[in-house]
Parts: structure tokens; C-alpha cells; sequence
């Protein structure tokens, strides 16, 4: 269900770790803030020396705000990835003309979206490869990642009918992979070694895709 504040449309949250959705838009400017404040303290600090006092302090918030829509510390921060993690997805769709490029350039620009997302959260990136495999979260990620998957091999059949869904999903995993991985690590690497991984990986990725020549027919896998 979306609020209505004027003649603006809000979206809802629908996070991770909410026991409340925020029925105005003030209530979900209340949740990004609280949200923002948690990425700028793992900015600052390490997850464990984060205390609900301090999230509060920080987001300016009553604490009855925050456990109006949270029970605890933990399920503000599953928020918080949850909310990266659906920015993440998003940026395999297909922005108004790229459905005409090449797959190679298509992925290129999903490639340079994603740096810009994880530049954006990457003061959440040590929090998250600490607990991306943790009960309450592993699921929820895993269906992230296979919503892109699908997106992308999508956008690779459109351009490639010849290709099996299988083989295409396949292919979409394994780029979407390398380029998650690389960029976790960019993030957690010392600055000085970052430029020079981020070549590495942006040509492992083009010469995966080069090595699929896509402009031949490929026969339709059996499996």
C-alpha cells in the first residue's frame, strides 16, 4: 500500500526487520533516518560498540520512534542492509534505452551503476560480508541476488534468444558474482590497492564476456 502526502506518492519500506510499516511519509522519514544514522556510525565505529543510545543521538530521534517501528539493535541494522540490498537490485533493470545495447555494454552499465551504490553503502560493506550468511538474512539475500540473475538473463536471452534460460542464468550469476565480489573487496581493501583489483576484476568480467562470443549461435543446453 502507498502513502499519499499531497500529491506525492511515498513508497513503503517493506524491510527486513520492521514489526511496523510507517502509514505517512513522516514516519518514513523518521526510518531513514534512523537508517542513515546506523551507516554513519558503522562509519565511525564497530557494529558491536553501537548502542541504541547512540543510534538515537545520532538520527535525532525519540526512542520511542525507533522502537515504534524496531524491537531491537540488530533488527535496525538487518533494515539497513535490507534497504542496500534492494538498491543493489535495482540496478540491473534496463534504464530507457538500454535495452538496445549490447549485452557487453548493458553489463558495463550495470557494472558502474553497482560501484556507485557500493560507494554510496560502503560503510556497511564490513557489517555485511560479517553477517550476509546469517539465518535471519542469508535468505533474504539470496532472493535479492536471484532477482537479478533473472533480470540479467533476461536482458541476455532479449539479445540472444539462442541461448537456454539455464545456460543464461548461469552466465548472469557468474558476472553478477565476480562483480559483488570484486567490489566487497575494492571496499575493504587499503586504498592503495583498490585501483589496481578493480582493473583486475573489470577485466576478468570483460574477458568472460568476450569468451561467450554471443554475436554465434549457441545450441540450447539439454539440462
Amino acid at each position: 500500500m502507498r502513502c499519499q502526502e499531497g500529491e506525492q506518492t511515498i513508497e513503503p519500506l517493506n524491510l527486513t526487520g520492521m514489526k511496523r510499516q510507517p502509514s505517512q511519509a513522516r514516519g518514513i522519514n523518521r526510518v531513514n533516518d534512523i537508517l542513515d544514522a546506523c551507516e554513519t556510525l558503522l562509519g565511525e565505529t564497530r557494529y558491536e560498540d553501537i548502542s541504541i543510545d547512540a543510534i538515537i543521538d545520532t538520527a535525532d530521534v525519540a526512542r520511542g520512534t525507533l522502537y515504534h517501528f524496531f524491537d531491537s539493535r540488530r533488527s535496525v541494522f538487518l533494515a539497513v542492509m535490507h534497504r542496500a540490498l534492494l538498491e543493489i537490485n535495482e540496478q540491473t533493470t534496463t534504464n530507457p534505452g538500454e535495452d538496445e545495447l549490447e549485452f557487453v555494454d548493458y553489463v558495463a552499465r550495470v557494472e558502474r551503476r553497482l560501484q556507485q551504490v557500493w560507494k554510496k553503502h560502503d560503510h556497511i560493506v564490513e557489517f555485511y560480508e560479517a553477517n550476509k550468511y546469517s539465518p535471519d538474512f542469508n535468505e533474504l539475500r539470496q532472493a535479492q541476488h536471484l532477482h537479478s540473475v533473472e533480470v540479467m538473463a533476461d536482458e541476455l536471452r532479449s539479445r540472444h534468444p539462442e541461448i537456454s534460460l539455464t545456460r543464461a542464468q548461469g552466465i548472469s550469476r557468474t558476472l553478477l558474482q565476480a562483480i559483488y565480489t570484486g567490489l566487497d573487496n575494492v571496499s575493504l581493501s587499503p586504498s592503495n590497492k583498490a585501483t589496481a583489483f578493480r582493473r583486475e576484476w573489470q577485466q576478468m568480467i570483460m574477458a568472460y564476456i568476450n569468451s561467450l562470443e554471443l554475436s554465434q549461435p549457441i545450441a540450447d543446453d539439454k539440462s
